[in-house]
């Protein structure tokens, strides 16, 4: 194993020691992630988002090799997030909605949050959720 691929191994089990419980983990044979409030699953066209709740869903989705180089903190205003409308379903293609997609690409880690009023008026992200999303590359 190279040593670039040791610190990248590290830095994911590090990363998903810190985040919330998925709430579904997909097995290899599963199409995608079903949540409660929010789903991702791929599709023949990209990646399927679908938001059950009534709040916006902000999304960011990661090939896991990619997460030692990007950032996985949420945007820090909703302006230019990735999102989900309350109670819709989105379809972005692979290479738009995962962060460091490639053809061979078979696994993503999507975190998901929304955003909530403080006090003094701005906004921030509530709790950052994660699901896994396994598929087949097209």
């Amino acid at each position: 194993m190279r040593p670039e691929t040791y610190v990248a191994s590290a830095l994911l089990i590090t990363l998903v020691a810190c985040a919330s419980s998925p709430e579904v983990t997909a097995g290899p044979s599963s199409p995608g992630v079903t949540g409660t409030e929010f789903e991702a699953r791929p599709a023949a066209d990209g990646v399927e988002f679908t938001n059950h709740g009534s709040a916006t869903v902000y999304y960011r989705a990661h090939d896991p090799t990619s997460l030692a180089l990007s950032d996985r903190i949420p945007c820090l205003g909703p302006a230019h997030c990735p999102h989900v409308p309350a109670q819709s379903r989105v379809t972005v293609p692979f290479e738009e909605a995962i962060v460091g997609y490639r053809s061979d690409t078979e696994r993503a880690t999507v975190y998901w949050w929304r955003f909530v009023a403080q006090p003094d008026g701005s906004l921030s992200p509530d709790e950052v959720r994660t699901l896994e999303l396994v598929f087949q590359a097209p």
